[in-house]
């Protein structure tokens, strides 16, 4: 089923990770830089091209990579990386680059987000299976029931995000499309699924989860909400 669907890995790593101080995707996290993560997600993801949009510190970042894909044994053609040279003025800008990428789908997943690995990725792409891609925008993963990344954008969408200005990401675009019944909704109970890791202190509470193998404290029972999931939803997405 996802043979059939042509989608791109879009992994963004270009932000300034001014609330962390410094360079945060080479930080270690569990003996590895932490974008490593990501990028093993993003490798084992069902994709047909994967791509990472640098920007603040590209030739550090672009460092990370290379050790990378020395570590796997990957050719320097697996990855495409692109440079956001407007990485200042926000997270919208690394998505005008993704959009760019030639594509009808797009997974865009963050660099900073240690606990998405390929068994999410693979959930995401599974849900656009069948006849659902051509009924929906989007298919984003669910917290708490909120829509978050990573998600998968169809091209439909790229006039919109192009109009993007800011840091707010397709936050707002993801909110209509589920109004409008076009956003396909994956849940993910993991609460550590959703950790981004933008300051030191994140990044020490991450390796205190992992060495305790446990979740963060779950948010109060009033700030619960279940996953609002349109008519379209099929059983593979559930």
């Amino acid at each position: 089923m996802t043979d059939a669907i042509d989608v791109a890995g879009v992994l963004l790593a270009a932000g300034g990770a001014s609330r962390f101080g410094r360079q945060k995707l080479a930080e270690p996290f569990e003996g590895v830089p932490l974008m490593w993560h990501a990028l093993d997600a993003l490798a084992r993801a069902p994709v047909t091209s994967r791509h990472v949009v640098v920007g603040s510190d590209a030739e550090s970042v672009r460092e990370v990579i290379d050790r990378w894909c020395e570590r796997e044994g990957r050719a320097s053609d697996f990855l495409q990386v692109h440079h956001n040279a407007l990485w200042q003025d926000g997270l919208c800008t690394s998505l005008h680059v993704a959009v760019r990428i030639d594509a009808p789908w797009w997974l865009v997943l963050l660099g900073d987000q240690p606990y998405v690995g390929e068994d999410h990725l693979h959930a995401l792409v599974t849900a656009l299976g069948g006849d659902l891609k051509m009924k929906v925008d989007a298919v984003a993963s669910c917290y708490e029931g909120r829509p978050g990344v990573p998600a998968l954008l169809s091209a439909s969408l790229r006039t919109r995000i192009l109009s993007l200005q800011g840091d707010t990401g397709a936050r707002d675009i993801l909110r209509e499309l589920l109004s409008a019944g076009r956003l396909n909704l994956v849940p993910f109970a993991e609460e550590k699924l959703r950790i981004d890791i933008d300051t030191p202190e994140e990044l020490t509470r991450a390796e205190t989860i992992t060495r305790r193998g446990r979740a963060p404290l779950r948010a109060r029972s009033s700030d619960r909400r279940t996953c609002r999931r349109t008519p379209l939803q099929s059983p593979s997405g559930a």
